[in-house]
């Protein structure tokens, strides 16, 4: 994982809290490229809890809490059996992380 860093660009997520990467870096070109992009983001709470998150992708995720990864996946349309539901589309019923 990326260390703390002044190149941290700011993202304003957009309805219901989606982040949509693709709006500002596009596509890698050429698409063969595989193309990465780290997200962080502080979560303050006033006691311990756990919480469910729901989580729509495209491609491969890892989900890092405290370091740690706690979930990761893949939606790939291109290959068989890798295709989250609904048809490798970007969706929150993609996956889910406590």
């Amino acid at each position: 994982m990326p260390g703390p860093s002044p190149e941290w660009k700011t993202l304003i997520t957009e309805r219901k809290g989606l982040a949509n990467i693709s709006r500002v870096y596009g596509r890698p070109l050429p698409e063969s490229t595989r193309a990465v992009a780290w997200l962080k983001t502080t979560i303050t709470s006033d006691r311990k809890q756990t919480k469910k998150v729901d989580i729509g992708w495209t491609r491969e995720l890892w989900v890092f809490v405290n370091g740690k990864l706690v979930y990761a996946d893949k939606n790939l349309f291109e290959v068989d059996g890798s295709r989250k539901f609904p048809d490798a589309r970007c969706s929150l019923e993609n996956g889910a992380a406590m």
